[in-house]
């Protein structure tokens, strides 16, 4: 159990199939063509059920956190050309990835209003699953939901640069920081890539996010 001052305690544990129409309302924080069917959603489950964790409470469930194995080759990003790509990679067989090094961060989405407790404890429950697992890295594909903001309001910057720019020790980009708390980096600027993943907020660019297990 994780308790916020300011909110009402919540707990994490693994998805269960009944689960279902909560996930799907979840989704609703998502805009539209962003949102993920009730057949996508009970795919994942089904996939991989140990890697796909939900925060809830009295309410119900308020955050989801959804991983899968996944090959990570620092040198060579060419299966991690769009989050679309990914996906499809991701559950388009029966069988586990054998040569899986990595745990994939799929998707996060929650309700707004509870804070970086609930992104720390759903990223940290994947980090843990993928130590148990035996796995080398946990990868995400982090949006970058400060970049055009900061552009309108100072100057144009490629997208590699406003990466890793960085103001009193801390990066500009609020989720880069976020996940810099939880001791992920992005390795370069091969990491920043173009049109991974629709979102307007981010110019449609992502870093890949790493988190080397063996640090």
């Amino acid at each position: 159990m994780i308790n916020n001052k300011n909110k009402p305690g919540f707990s994490i544990r693994t998805v269960k199939p009944s689960d279902i129409h909560q996930l799907v309302e979840l989704e609703k924080e998502w805009p539209e063509d962003a949102r993920a069917t009730q057949q996508e959603l009970q795919n994942r489950i089904d996939k991989f059920r140990q890697g796909f964790f939900i925060a809830e409470n009295e309410t119900g469930i308020i955050a989801s956190i959804i991983s899968y194995p996944y090959h990570y080759q620092p040198g060579d990003l060419s299966n991690f050309a769009s989050w679309e790509m990914v996906a499809a990679k991701c559950y388009h067989t029966h069988e586990l990835p054998a040569d899986a090094n990595a745990l994939y961060i799929l998707s996060g989405t929650s309700k707004p209003g509870y804070g970086s407790d609930l992104f720390d404890g759903g990223v940290n429950h994947v980090v843990d699953l993928g130590r148990e697992m035996g796995k080398h890295y946990i990868i995400g594909g982090c949006l970058l939901p400060g970049y055009a903001r900061y552009i309108s309001k100072h100057e144009p910057i490629s997208a590699g640069d406003y990466v890793f720019k960085k103001s009193q020790g801390r990066y500009i980009d609020p989720l880069i920081e976020k996940y810099r708390r939880l001791a992920f980096y992005v390795p370069d600027k091969n990491h920043v890539i173009a049109n991974y993943f629709p979102h307007a907020p981010s110019l449609n660019y992502s870093a890949l996010v790493v988190r080397d297990l063996s640090r």
